[in-house]
């Protein structure tokens, strides 16, 4: 596979391919990531991770935020583990990690998942389904089970009636059908090595949360218990639907926010609508990609991640952004603001 740029302005194209010298610095350990070039300077622009990062990336379809986190996926892989969680089915076109489908190559143990299935039933935990869904959870938690036994363990059980057995047991059933549970265990974890991207779309909604929530779960719970030199990142496009502007605090994806960094874990989350995403999320992040966008609300949820380094106001740089590939660019990490022009490669076999 080469790449090559192209439709770049004579600058840009002179800066030619990532070299593994550019990616990487050992003389003062800093880990970096080229982005593209200042469109006032055209200086080459990069993106440091000397420790776990959470960055957000946003903008209106056609303007490249999905093409911009395939930028960093690729390079950030080079010395990291990246997890990229792909909602729509379309990363596979912007990265280059080994492909996942979900449920064809991963099922989820129910012993991890547990007590979301309340979610995925919309249940309530104080309905009559939801006692005995849970009480049935709790009988087998200590080991390995499958739906089947989940069935096994209501059909037996004394205390709920014959009605709320058979609509629980149909509900049972129907998972079965969804593919996404294990039969037989095996672990989950070779998602957290090397360069995996996950495709979820053939999932349905309440499923992709589910997969995405027992994911972020999982990983801060074994990097908690076992510290890694070498940092990973979930990398996850449309990410409101995973942390919503209503999520609590005990929300899987807000908690890896906040908890991450400590055990080698960042995230890079992506979103057309800031204003959908979760305060909680945002007020960790502390490097942003903002492509084009002109609802008000989103305008005025980025105002919020606006540092004071940062002179002018967001609505006015917005209106600046004429092309895919233009974005504003803060790192508040390294005090830096930039217009800039995310670097552009068409793949092409050789």
């Amino acid at each position: 596979m080469i790449r090559k740029t192209e439709g770049a302005s004579p600058s840009f194209l002179s800066s030619g391919n990532l070299s593994r010298k550019e990616g990487k610095t050992f003389g003062d350990e800093t880990l970096k990531v080229r982005l593209g070039v200042d469109v006032v300077n055209e200086e080459k622009v990069f993106l440091k991770f000397k420790s776990p990062r959470i960055g957000f990336v946003c903008g209106k379809r056609g303007m490249g935020k999905s093409f911009t986190l395939g930028v960093i996926s690729d390079q950030l892989s080079r010395f990291s583990d990246v997890l990229v969680i792909d909602t729509m089915g379309v990363m596979k076109i912007y990265t280059e990690g080994e492909a996942i489908k979900a449920p064809e190559d991963l099922k989820l143990p129910l012993t991890l998942v547990g007590e979301s299935l309340l979610f995925v039933f919309d249940l309530s935990s104080n309905s009559p389904q939801g006692i005995l869904l849970t009480r049935a959870i709790n009988d087998l938690k200590r080991s390995f089970y499958t739906i089947r036994d989940l069935i096994e363990r209501v059909e037996i059980d004394e205390t709920s009636s014959d009605t709320t057995k058979r609509a629980l047991i149909n509900r049972l059933l129907s998972a079965q059908d969804w593919g996404i549970f294990q039969e037989y265990p095996s672990e989950i974890s070779f998602l957290f090595e090397g360069y995996k991207v996950l495709d979820l779309s053939l999932l349905r909604y309440e499923l992709r949360q589910l997969v995405v929530w027992t994911l972020c779960d999982v990983l801060l719970v074994d990097r908690m218990k076992e510290r890694r030199e070498k940092h990973i990142y979930m990398v996850i496009d449309e990410a409101q639907d995973y942390a919503p502007s209503r999520a609590s605090e005990k929300n899987s994806l807000v908690r890896l926010a906040k908890e991450g960094r400590l055990p080698g874990i960042g995230a890079i989350l992506a979103s057309q609508q800031p204003s959908a995403i979760s305060s909680g999320v945002l007020s960790q992040v502390d490097f942003l990609i903002a492509h084009k966008l002109t609802l008000v609300e989103d305008i005025k949820a980025l105002r919020s991640l606006t540092p004071t380094f940062m002179k002018g106001d967001m609505g006015v740089y917005m209106r600046k952004l004429r092309d895919p590939g233009d974005a504003v660019f803060i790192d508040d990490v390294e005090e830096d603001f930039r217009i800039l022009k995310v670097r552009r490669w068409v793949d092409e076999a050789c």
